[in-house]
C-alpha cells in the first residue's frame, strides 16, 4: 500500500478526476493534439488504477474503463507518430 500510519483515500474524487481527464483527452484527441491525448488518457488510468489497487469501493466497471484507456493511449500513440 503507498500509506503508513493515517491515510485516506477518496474513491470518488479519484474516479471523478480520471472521468475529467478522459474527457480531456478525448477534447485533445479532437483537435488533433495527440500527445496531449495520449497524457490525459494515460493520467485518467493511472488514478483508475489507484483505485483498484488503494480503494474499498471499486466501481463495478473499472476494468472496462481501464480498457477503454489503454485503447486510447494506443490510438494516441499512433497517431502522435504519423
Amino acid at each position: 500500500a503507498l500509506c503508513t500510519g493515517i491515510c485516506l483515500f477518496h474513491t470518488q474524487f479519484a474516479v471523478a478526476l480520471a472521468d475529467l481527464l478522459n474527457e480531456d483527452g478525448a477534447i485533445y484527441e479532437e483537435q488533433g493534439k495527440f500527445y496531449h491525448a495520449k497524457q490525459a488518457f494515460a493520467q485518467a488510468r493511472a488514478l483508475n488504477e489507484l483505485v483498484l489497487t488503494e480503494s474499498q469501493e471499486i466501481p463495478f466497471d473499472i476494468y472496462d474503463r481501464i480498457a477503454d484507456l489503454d485503447e486510447a493511449i494506443k490510438r494516441n500513440e499512433v497517431e502522435d507518430t504519423l
